[in-house]
């Protein structure tokens, strides 16, 4: 299946803690999903990632087939 935004592998250390491991997201256009987890562990992290708000220390982050390390919001369209 081919998917519109993937996040995958991405790690993210805030203050030298590890926020992020090995977290991936994949999502569809026009399509709803979800995505749930505890309070503080990690999920407004990803998405941060995911829309390139944040940078990742590691991973890719792939939008309609073109990847970057840290995506731009003017290229999320």
């Amino acid at each position: 299946m081919t998917f519109v935004l993937r996040a995958d592998s991405i790690g993210k250390a805030c203050s030298g803690r590890r926020i992020l491991t090995a977290a991936t997201l994949h999502a569809n256009a026009a399509e709803h999903g979800f995505l749930v987890g505890r309070n503080g562990c990690g999920t407004s992290t990803l998405l941060r990632v995911a829309a390139g708000v944040l940078a990742a220390d590691n991973g890719v982050v792939t939008f309609k087939g073109t990847a970057s390390a840290r995506p731009r919001w003017d290229a999320l369209s």
